[in-house]
């Protein structure tokens, strides 16, 4: 006759099955939080001295490549060195692929968020491409000289690939700036996240240190629910 002390062997293997399936849930909570931390940042420009005014009727932007896939959430502008008085007019600020096919569009005002010298407004989460290339770009109207443009001492943003070259388009309101000019003029920006990865050794560290604490209680557990024959 075969007698348990203990848990019965049917409840261990229920047991088992049940840890095993949340230590595999776990894991896979853990792993996905390791390899994507959520890391927000700022670009395309981020300051700038040297103002000019922008007394154009044209669209000011800029061509730039990620090097990583980001997820656009905000489109801005400079706010001439945000001397208290806010933007004089709101500007339509434009983001475009290569081709000119218009990704976002928002406009920005002085209720719009103040970030260093910059106003943002949100936009619908948009996901760019590692290696392609897009333009952001601001309005300014003809006759206008309130609101001003960064021209030198530009600080950009490493992971995005700014172009040295400014991009240009006339007309009577926000286009897709598909002209190059050298003097370097603009003021559109965007906020992005991106996922960063932890080191894999960590990840894996961490998902067989795991694995030993559930063999360990497995162990235990079928050293209290041993069978005696008598």
């Amino acid at each position: 006759m075969i007698r348990t002390f203990g848990t019965s062997v049917d409840a261990l293997v229920v047991d088992g099955k049940a840890a095993v399936a949340r230590f595999c849930a776990m894991a896979g909570l853990l792993l996905a939080a390791c390899l994507a931390e959520q890391v927000q940042a700022s670009s395309v420009l981020y300051d700038g001295t040297g103002f000019n005014d922008a007394n154009y009727g044209l669209t000011f932007g800029v061509e730039f490549s990620p090097g990583v896939d980001i997820d656009v959430t905000m489109l801005g502008i400079f706010d001439g060195g945000m001397d208290g008085s806010g933007l004089e007019i709101a500007h339509d600020v434009g983001l475009w692929s290569q081709s000119g096919q218009m990704l976002a569009h928002v406009m920005v005002d002085n209720s719009a968020v103040q970030i260093n010298d910059f106003r943002f407004s949100s936009i619908q989460a948009i996901t760019l491409f590692a290696g392609n290339t897009y333009v952001i770009g601001a309005y300014y109207p003809m006759n206008f000289a309130g609101d001003k443009l960064v021209a030198t001492a530009l600080n950009t943003d490493p992971l995005l690939g700014v172009s040295s070259s400014a991009r240009l388009a006339g007309g009577p309101g926000l286009a897709f700036p598909d002209l190059t000019h050298a003097d370097f003029r603009l003021s559109a920006n965007l906020i992005y996240t991106h996922a960063t990865a932890v080191p894999l050794p960590a990840a894996v560290w961490l998902f067989s240190a795991g694995l030993l604490v559930l063999s360990s209680g497995i162990r235990r557990a079928n050293g209290r629910g041993r069978k005696v024959i008598v």
